[in-house]
């Protein structure tokens, strides 16, 4: 998988055992670039452009920013809809005697209840299931150790939503090294493609980093993940 913007002589490639880390220096370009990676996620044009087996992928569907670690939402709406989904295929597809069986014994459930009432109710024939499941507060757990929830968090984008791509802001910020090592270690072992997305330049670490540096004068600079000081420049400029 790779990642191109239009103003970038450097692409992102996106290969095992390497995490990729872009520092962007210049804090107006800072902002711009996240505005509007954040617009592409919310399905308008823009200058990135995420690809698979020369295959463009869609922003929208394919590409999740988390902007905080702190306010990872396990049940949102849309994690949510999407496990009903896959629940009603599951009641469907593999449990459909059993799901018929349920429906039939609650609508005449409710029937039984209407019957007890001093007025005519008219009892529905159809029960939708995702009425059914909503009305079973579910809910996912998870871990209160920031490591493994920020593992898990990815892990759930990636398996229920189908993310190919999930970017972090400033996660680096507010971890330590080896809280790091072991997010890098459990995101690539389980195959989980994420971009660092940082505000201020922090050390390398080895050997997990690909690292893009866009300097406050917008020049790129790359340190591969097998540079330890000595950077690559790419003697490219661009205009914001």
């Amino acid at each position: 998988m790779k990642l191109v913007h239009e103003d970038w002589h450097t692409h992102i490639d996106f290969v095992e055992n390497i995490i990729n880390v872009i520092y962007i220096e210049n804090p107006h370009y800072y902002t711009e670039i996240l505005s509007n990676l954040h617009l592409q996620t919310d399905g308008i044009p823009g200058k990135f452009v995420l690809s698979e087996d020369n295959s463009i992928l869609s922003f929208k569907t394919k590409v999740s920013i988390v902007d905080s670690i702190f306010t990872m939402d396990f049940s949102n709406r849309k994690i949510m809809n999407a496990i009903y989904q896959e629940l009603q295929r599951v009641a469907i597809e593999e449990e459909y005697t059993e799901t018929a069986e349920v429906k039939s014994r609650v609508l005449q459930y409710i029937a039984d209840l209407a019957d007890s009432l001093p007025y005519d109710i008219n009892v529905g024939d159809n029960l939708e299931l995702s009425g059914l499941f909503k009305t079973a507060e579910l809910s996912l757990e998870n871990d209160n150790d920031i490591e493994n929830r920020i593992v898990d968090y990815a892990c759930l984008l990636r398996d229920v939503l189908k993310i190919k791509l999930v970017i972090f802001v400033n996660l680096k910020c507010f971890l330590t090294t080896t809280q790091l090592i072991g997010i890098y270690e459990s995101l690539l072992a389980k195959k989980i493609d994420v971009l660092l997305l940082e505000s201020r330049q922090l050390p390398k670490i080895e050997p997990f980093e690909n690292i893009l540096v866009i300097d406050n004068d917008l020049c790129e600079l790359q340190f591969s993940s097998s540079q330890r000081n000595d950077p690559q420049p790419s003697n490219a400029k661009f205009e914001v």
